[in-house]
């Protein structure tokens, strides 16, 4: 109640000090008009406390994570770039392969593993083989940021 009183006796105050320096005309007619708007809202404040109900008792809700959401968008995740990984191969090094993306079930979904599996037809030489499954680990775990295998 004390707070109540000195709020209204700090924006009467505050109304008298505006009312004062106020300029005539219609700024002043203004900004004494907003001045008792707010001299009124204080006045009021103890009714609209009286209707707003106390939330403090209604019960918190717990959320929890959907697992089977997160591995839906893995999954979606994983088919996807396995795709783009067989065309980007076959586009880069006239190879097909197979391919297995592992994603994380987070909600960011960070690729986690991904395993090449390459068909080499006709005769390449050993040094070229290897050359090229190099050059797909590099290429892939610098795209994905992940622990690559390339077989």
């Amino acid at each position: 109640m004390k707070a109540y009183i000195l709020s209204i006796a700090g924006i009467i105050l505050i109304a008298s000090v505006v009312t004062v320096i106020a300029p005539g005309g219609k700024m002043g007619q203004f900004i004494k008009g907003t001045t008792r708007l707010f001299l009124l809202i204080v006045m009021i404040s103890p009714v609209l406390g009286l209707t707003k109900k106390d939330l403090s008792d209604v019960p918190s809700a717990q959320y929890e994570e959907d697992a089977g959401y997160y591995l839906a968008c893995a999954e979606l995740l994983e088919r996807r770039d396995e795709e783009a990984i067989c065309a980007r191969i076959s586009e880069n090094y006239g190879l097909s392969a197979q391919v297995e993306v592992k994603r994380k079930q987070t909600a960011n979904f960070d690729p986690e593993k991904i395993s090449v599996t390459l068909a080499f037809q006709g005769i390449i030489g050993e040094d070229e083989r290897i050359n090229i499954m190099t050059n797909i680990r590099e290429e892939l775990s610098g795209a994905y940021g992940c622990d690559v295998e390339v077989s």
